[in-house]
């Protein structure tokens, strides 16, 4: 029998190898950015015959344990897709992504340790996120895309670090009071400005009297009407802080790195999209993965969304794990191959479970197969991926159109989708509204944007809205996101 280690290297062999454009498809494509509404539950899973049934994440978590009982012996006559595929057709899925203790967090994905999360995904050990994607520690955010390490009153922003009241921002470290500025580090109270260290009172880079700060700011933000042009001004990749040896946009603190995008305390590591924590913790060998954190993290290959675990390949959803192999959605387990939604347990295979022995052997056997027929190394196939691939960051930053997706098998959803609005509803549209003189009934009303989509002002919206005297958004803010993630 060959030792379990030989595999681990012919795959993470394979993985660092992989071009950059199948990266983003492969793994990123096990991402969803949209949600599905069925009655009155939001899922992240459209309901296709690729999966069994969607049931309530709460609902899901208390019968967890049946999915051990879909178990599947794997059947040698057949190839891995095959055996795959026959035991994601019979599991029961969440509708959301949640981990650990969170508390109002039921319009929102990927969710652990938090509070008060509405239409947002990934967020961790945070409170008060609306609209945003990628929130690390971090209270107070709003459409805003990568915050982290203690960030407070981010709003309409992107790559925000350690930073506090910013505002239509990009690439911004230890920042505090900033507005319509990029790649700044260590300043409070600008506006306009870029590659700064260490200044305050400035505005387009020019060092004011705070008097004549103060007054010049009075008079930019009341010109609301063209917050959405300046912040589009901004550039749309930002430089690197504090690294060697590093290749990519806006990494912090890294060594050895090839194409890293928003990496954190990264060693060691090529193709990787929002790695690491700024908590002083290094994390290495990262290969081919998304979205990646915890106090504890090394030895990813081919991995979307993994919090606290070494050994992982090939797998989507994993938290608090190790030696994970071609599985999706597992939390405390260890050394599992082909596996979908279990929980605190160890050494199976198809939702089967083995002796040590037992499974080193049967897992030998399988992945020698695998090599065989060249796909050791690859991502879970297309034909298993239960999301439409347009619903997912692939598609977002443009990788395949339809053809070149459904020619891969990957799913594709056929028919647009907008927000559901009750016929009873308070509708405006935003050219309609005084963007910056509001009041309280705005939450009562459902805002028409101009693509024809629509959103509401949620009241904790509203109260930061207007404690930070800014305007009501005048976007959609699946917009917002797409703006965001422009380079």
């Amino acid at each position: 029998m060959t030792d379990l280690k030989h595999w681990q290297e012919i795959i993470q062999e394979r993985r660092k190898k992989t071009n950059f454009r199948d990266f983003i498809v492969e793994i990123w494509s096990w991402f969803p950015v949209v949600f599905h509404k069925y009655d009155s539950t939001l899922s992240r899973h459209p309901i296709s015959d690729r999966i069994g049934w969607i049931t309530n994440y709460q609902e899901f978590e208390d019968t967890r344990s049946d999915l051990l009982k879909i178990w599947r012996d794997y059947d040698f006559d057949r190839s891995f897709e095959e055996n795959f595929k026959r035991l994601m057709q019979d599991a029961t899925l969440p509708n959301l992504a949640q981990f650990w203790n969170n508390e109002n967090t039921e319009y929102g994905d990927v969710i652990l340790w938090s509070k008060n999360v509405y239409l947002s995904i990934l967020v961790v050990e945070s409170e008060n996120v609306m609209y945003s994607n990628g929130v690390f520690r971090s209270k107070n955010v709003y459409r805003s895309l990568t915050v982290d390490s203690g960030s407070e009153n981010i709003y309409h922003s992107k790559a925000i670090s350690s930073s506090q009241n910013t505002f239509y921002s990009r690439y911004i470290k230890s920042w505090y009071e900033l507005w319509f500025c990029s790649e700044c580090v260590w300043c409070r109270e600008c506006i306009f400005c870029q590659e700064l260290e260490n200044a305050e009172y400035c505005i387009g880079n020019k060092q004011l009297s705070r008097e004549e700060y103060q007054k010049q700011k009075e008079e930019i933000l009341v010109q609301v009407e063209k917050y959405q042009d300046w912040y589009k001004w901004l550039k749309k990749t930002g430089k690197d802080i504090g690294c060697k040896n590093t290749s990519g946009s806006y990494n912090l603190f890294c060594e050895n790195i090839e194409n890293g995008y928003g990496w954190r305390n990264v060693k060691n590591a090529r193709n990787i999209i929002d790695a690491g924590w700024d908590d002083g913790n290094i994390y290495e060998e990262l290969y081919d993965a998304v979205s990646t954190g915890g106090y504890s993290l090394n030895d990813i290959y081919g991995v979307q969304w993994v919090s606290w675990g070494s050994h992982l390949y090939c797998s989507s959803e994993i938290t608090d794990s190790s030696n994970i192999y071609y599985s999706y959605y597992l939390e405390g387990c260890n050394h599992m191959f082909a596996c979908i939604g279990l929980k605190n347990t160890s050494y199976c295979i198809l939702n089967k479970q083995y002796s040590k022995e037992e499974w080193q052997k049967i897992v030998d056997n399988i992945f020698k197969a695998m090599q065989d027929d060249w796909i050791l190394g690859e991502m879970i196939p297309p034909s298993i991926n239960p999301f439409n691939f347009n619903d997912t960051f692939s598609w977002v930053i443009g990788i395949l159109d339809r053809k070149g997706a459904i020619d891969k098998w990957y799913l594709w959803r056929e028919q647009a989708i907008k927000t559901w609005v009750p016929d009873d509803t308070w509708i405006v549209k935003v050219s309609d509204l005084d963007l910056q003189n509001y009041d309280k009934d705005i939450c009562e009303k459902v805002i028409e944007s101009e693509d024809g989509n629509f959103y509401r002002i949620m009241p904790i919206e509203y109260e930061f809205l207007k404690k930070h005297n800014l305007p009501l958004p005048d976007i959609h803010w699946k917009e917002t996101m797409k703006l965001q993630l422009q380079v």
